[in-house]
Formats: C-alpha cells, sequence, structure tokens
C-alpha cells in the first residue's frame, strides 16, 4: 500500500515537516511506499494509477487546514484513495473528522498507528479500534483513545531525508533536524501546552534522541554531499549541558555549518563556547516583546530584560550570528508598545531578525485570553501561510491604528538593521500601502536568511541556483 503526503509551498524546500521523514523511515521498515508530492491535485492524481490502494496522508497545521480539505476533495473525486489528517490542527480540533472527504484522523504522535492502520487496512482487517485514530466509516465515528507518549525516541528509525530529495531534487541545499520532543514552558500562543494537556498521565513530556542516534542521521546528511547547511529546529536546543557538550564534541566530524534556536535562560557561556567550536553559524532566541506585561502576562514567557540582554551578550561575543524572534500586534498592546520591541531590539543588535503578527491561533491560551476580551475580528483558521503576515485579526480601537501596526511589522526588520531609518517610521506607518511594505518584508526575510542567517557564500550560491538563469542554463 502506497502514502503520498500533499505538502504546501513544496518548491521552496523551507519548513519541511520533520514528522514525514520519520514516518517515512518506519513505512519503509514496515514494507510500505511513501512519497512526498506538491499539494496540486492533478499531480497527485497522475500518480495515483486507478483502483491502486493508496493513503493520502496530510499533516496539517491550522493555515494549511482549508487548502488540504480542498485537495482531498478533488482527488478524492477522481480516485479511490483513504484520507488521514494528522498533525496540530487536527489534535487540537478533532471534530474535524466530520468534514467531507476524511476518513481518519489522528490525534498526536502518529507512528504506532499509522503503522497499525495500513497493516489493517492492507490485511482487510477492521481499523474502528486503532488508538489515536478517529475513523469515520458508514455514517458512524469512531473515536479512539490515545496510546501513551513514546518515551525512547532512539526506538524509532533515523529520519528519512531522501523522501524530500526525490520531491525536491534541484533545490534543496539545507535541511531541518529535530533531536528532541516537548518543551517545559507554557507560552500563551504555542500550541505545546494543550497538547500536553492531552497527554497529561501518559508518559514523560520532555524527551531527546542520543547523541548517536542524531549523529546516524546527520552522518547519512554529509555522505550525501549535498547539505550546505542544517537548521536544528528543537524548541530550545541548549536544554541540556551534558547532551550539548557530548555533541559539540562528536559534530566537529561533521563539519556542516548549522543554526539552532534556544532560550535566553538557557543560554550559558560554556553551552555556546562548545556550540562555536562546533561549527554553530547562527543561535536565535525568542525577544518576543520588550514590554515586561506583554512578554510575561499576556505571552507567558516568563523571562526578564536582563536575561535577555545576557543572552545576546553571550552569542554575540562567541562570534555565532544572534537571531532575535518577536511577536508585535497582540492583544491589548498599542502601537506604542510595539515600538517599544523594536528600540530594544535595536539596543540589542541582533545580526538579523524575524517578526511575526500575533494570530490566535484556535486551542492556544492566548485564542481564549481575546475570546474572552471580545478581542477576536476573525477566525485566523481562514489563514493561508502568506496571511499569517499579513494582517492582525486582533481588533483595534480604529482602523488607523490597525494600520499602523499591520505596517510597522512590514518594516520592523528594515529599521533594526538600518536603524537611520527608524527617522521615516512615523510617515510611513500612516501609509495605506500595506501590501507595497510586505514585498519588502518577504526581501527582507530572504536578504537575513540567505546572507547572515547563513554563511554568505553558501546563500549567495544557492540563490544563484534558484534563479531562473540558472535554472535555464541547466536545463
Amino acid at each position: 500500500m502506497k502514502v503520498i503526503w500533499p505538502i504546501s509551498e513544496l518548491r521552496q524546500g523551507d519548513n519541511l515537516p520533520g514528522s514525514i521523514m520519520v514516518f517515512s523511515s518506519l513505512l519503509s521498515r514496515n514494507g510500505f511506499q511513501s512519497e512526498v508530492l506538491p499539494d496540486d491535485p492533478a499531480t497527485i492524481i497522475s500518480a495515483l494509477k486507478p483502483g491502486e490502494p493508496a493513503v493520502l496522508a496530510f499533516s496539517c497545521a491550522t493555515t494549511t487546514v482549508a487548502r488540504y480539505l480542498e485537495v482531498n476533495r478533488r482527488v478524492k473525486a477522481k480516485r479511490t484513495v483513504f484520507s488521514l489528517f494528522g498533525g496540530v490542527h487536527p489534535t487540537l480540533f478533532p471534530e474535524m473528522i466530520e468534514e467531507e472527504g476524511v476518513d481518519a484522523l489522528c490525534v498526536g504522535e502518529g507512528e504506532g498507528a499509522l503503522i497499525e492502520l495500513l497493516t489493517n487496512l492492507s490485511e482487510g482487517r477492521s481499523i474502528d479500534g486503532i488508538q489515536n485514530l478517529h475513523i469515520k466509516r458508514e455514517g458512524q465515528v469512531y473515536k479512539n483513545p490515545i496510546r501513551p507518549l513514546i518515551e525512547d525516541l532512539d526506538s524509532l528509525p533515523v529520519p528519512d531525508h531522501k523522501i524530500f530529495e526525490r520531491a525536491i531534487p534541484r533545490t534543496l541545499w539545507r535541511t531541518l533536524v529535530v533531536t528532541g520532543r516537548g518543551c517545559p514552558y507554557r507560552c500563551s500562543y504555542c500550541s505545546n501546552d494543550p497538547y500536553r494537556a492531552i497527554y497529561r498521565g501518559k508518559g514523560r513530556w520532555l524527551r531527546r534522541r542520543s547523541v548517536d542516534h542524531v549523529m546516524e542521521e546527520l552522518g547519512a546528511l554529509k555522505a550525501s554531499r549535498r547539505y550546505e547547511f542544517i537548521r536544528f529546529v528543537d524548541d530550545i536546543f541548549t536544554l541540556d549541558q551534558a547532551w550539548i557538550e557530548e555533541f559539540s564534541e562528536k559534530y566537529r566530524r561533521i563539519g556542516i555549518p548549522f543554526g539552532c534556536l534556544t532560550r535566553a535562560n538557557y543560554v550559558k557561556e560554556p553551552i555556546v563556547r562548545c556550540l562555536a567550536e562546533a561549527g554553530c553559524w547562527s543561535m536565535s532566541l525568542g525577544v518576543e516583546a520588550a514590554n515586561d506585561r506583554i512578554r510575561n502576562e499576556i505571552f507567558n514567557r516568563e523571562m526578564t530584560k536582563d536575561e535577555i540582554i545576557r543572552a545576546c551578550e553571550i552569542i554575540k561575543k562567541s562570534g555565532i550570528k544572534l537571531g532575535a524572534l518577536n511577536i508585535v500586534a497582540a492583544p491589548d498592546s498599542t502601537l506604542k508598545e510595539d515600538l517599544e520591541t523594536l528600540e530594544f531590539n535595536m539596543r540589542l543588535k541582533p545580526d538579523y531578525c524575524s517578526v511575526l503578527m500575533l494570530q490566535p491561533y484556535r486551542g492556544t491560551a492566548i485564542y481564549e485570553f481575546v475570546r474572552k476580551r471580545d478581542l477576536l475580528e476573525d477566525d485566523p483558521i481562514n489563514l493561508s501561510w502568506a496571511g499569517v503576515n499579513l494582517r492582525s485579526f486582533i481588533k483595534y480601537p480604529t482602523r488607523i491604528e490597525k494600520l499602523k501596526v499591520e505596517n510597522l511589522h512590514k518594516l520592523f526588520a528594515l529599521v533594526v538593521h538600518w536603524p537611520w531609518l527608524k527617522r521615516f517610521l512615523g510617515p510611513l506607518v500612516r501609509l495605506p500601502l500595506t501590501r507595497f511594505y510586505y514585498w519588502f518584508y518577504r526581501r527582507m526575510c530572504n536578504y537575513q536568511e540567505y546572507f547572515i542567517a547563513t554563511p554568505l557564500k553558501i546563500g549567495l550560491r544557492n540563490i544563484v541556483k534558484r534563479s531562473r538563469l540558472y535554472s535555464w542554463i541547466r536545463g
């Protein structure tokens, strides 16, 4: 039986779902085929022979649900496939099993459930009682309990990066690696806390692969001779100093520049020194907001300004490129408070910065905060990936105030990088040019990503490779 993973924005080669790499290895170990395809119904239909048994598996965030449901309906109009939806959104909203064309929905970790589902489908056995799955059959929905968390992550196979290499043959020059699962914090805008609540009493929440298990994956990436940069996307890569010390010692034989995410109170000089010596090029940490009330009372970050300042100083002193992650347009905030965050970033002087507009996704604590105060203008379930960074779904007292915040978001990184632009910010944010500014926002994201967060020669080389001229020359 074949499994097809439709992926939105596959052509970019960025933000690839790491879970699919694990599933691909697991499926291969159990004798099943899997393939990643762009979420284009015509492409998927042509890849399936009429009558061929297949599972269409979607890994869903809130921003992709509407698109994936439509893709599923169009494919099922032409081919007989079994449709399975998993990921953060279905986990927090299992009622989407009622949507047209959805045959099954996975709540939580899906490794055991997926193998059991495919085995039972292949052997003609009942699928109604599989743990973690909600099954819809003949008008009836079977809602099954979840199984315990996978505590030993080394029991899973090494993630299969080749499934994306086959799908993105030319432009894939960097990849992501996940070394653990779970986060000890409860930021109000994150899905970690509601996810953890689902698993209460079902096992240890914080888990990490052994360094040797991770090195097996990294060794395969090095042997492929195609990857020039690795992004470790664990929420807090620096969580365990002993693990980092062992990792840093063993990573030296890999020799590929890498970046990672951290949190200010987990930035210690010995840890950062180890990572710098191992080849860490860039490290990003969450500033989120300069205002203490926004950062700690609304975002629940449990962090002081002094901790952020100290962490930034340690990273910059090490020679690692510092990235600052920020959020504007928080509920119950004003333009003045977002400007505080801008000025705080200018004081920190990061090498690059990222800024998102707060989107109160259903299931998170921030969504309940917004709903109870009647501050929600629209539901973010209607967003696409692009829409996340185009407009805010939070109500403001006036349209002009909201326009200023949305425009500040687009110009934020430009001003932090070139501070002399701040003198023009006042009149610029008043102009109804949000979509025009969005063009600059996207260009700034690319500039920082390719020329600062990544070594310059690597970024430049791959910008050229992505150009139309290069594609024409290569044929």
